[in-house]
């Protein structure tokens, strides 16, 4: 198999200007039998430099779904712990003394409705193909991994009272933890269960926060700094009278409009973005 660079007719280029895309490639450390340099990567032989393309495209893929999972999932968290602070700031309004029966009953119909809106939000947190919260999704970047756990009242807040599992489902209305009666033990658990639930969105909003800010957002702009490295190095007009360099050329420049694309959007750092844009802009 001959070289891409004899094949294909390039030029040898100097080594620090493709040291962006170089860093990138390194960071993406992808699996296999992948080059870890750029330029290895560059003089791979054409039908090699396919299949490292192809196995490039299938990180930054990855990565596009893991963050619009990881987005879903934080979306939901935010609303679902919003509405977990009122709910709190509702129950200890119902258990100071003084308060009329009257206030508590319209507080608890606020409970109610919050809860429901918990729900609501964790049964509707998907992308186009996936429920993010029904226990089968777990975000896998390099060697780190967070499942999302399955989502509900059921199954957030849960609590032993009494010798029995209660959980935020047990909040509502004509419940064991009905927050109207002002009852101290049924109080304290509802308060418990309350704190459970909050520990537990907040802990993990936290975790997949740092997942995309720290590994998702920066993966997807080392893929784009890499495709924009290679288009650079096949786009100076030494391939284009050959028909494969064309087609290779012009699948480079199309992963790399999409790539960049999705970098941008979600707000990668860490990559030159700006020499991407100039890159990809006609001259």
């Amino acid at each position: 198999m001959s070289r891409l660079s004899t094949s294909l007719g390039i030029k040898a280029q100097p080594v620090s200007r493709y040291s962006a895309p170089d860093d990138a490639l390194r960071r993406l450390d992808l699996p296999g039998q992948q080059p870890r340099q750029f330029m290895d990567l560059v003089h791979l032989g054409s039908t090699s430099l396919q299949q490292a393309i192809r196995s490039i495209d299938n990180e930054g893929q990855a990565m596009e779904s893991a963050h619009l999972r990881s987005a879903a999932a934080i979306d939901a968290l935010k609303t679902a712990q919003d509405k977990l602070d009122e709910i709190s700031k509702l129950q200890q309004a119902n258990s100071r003394r003084g308060s009329s029966r009257l206030d508590r009953r319209d507080n608890q119909k606020r409970i109610d409705v919050l809860l429901k809106e918990i729900d609501e939000a964790f049964a509707s947190a998907s992308t186009k193909t996936t429920q993010v919260f029904d226990g089968s999704v777990t975000l896998q970047v390099k060697n780190q991994s967070i499942e999302l756990p399955p989502m509900s009242l059921e199954s957030l807040g849960r609590v032993a009272i009494d010798g029995q599992m209660r959980s935020l489902a047990d909040l509502a209305a004509h419940k064991a933890l009905d927050t109207t009666q002002q009852r101290s033990s049924r109080m304290v658990a509802a308060q418990r269960s309350i704190k459970a639930a909050q520990s537990t969105v907040v802990d993990l909003r936290k975790k997949l926060e740092a997942l995309s800010s720290e590994n998702i957002r920066s993966r997807l702009g080392d893929v784009a700094e890499v495709f924009a490295g290679l288009y650079d190095v096949l786009g100076n007009q030494q391939i284009t009278t050959m028909q494969q360099g064309r087609s290779t050329l012009s699948s480079l420049r199309d992963l790399t409009l999409q790539t960049s694309a999705v970098a941008v959007a979600v707000g990668a750092d860490g990559w030159d973005r700006q020499r991407v844009i100039d890159l990809l802009s006609p001259t």
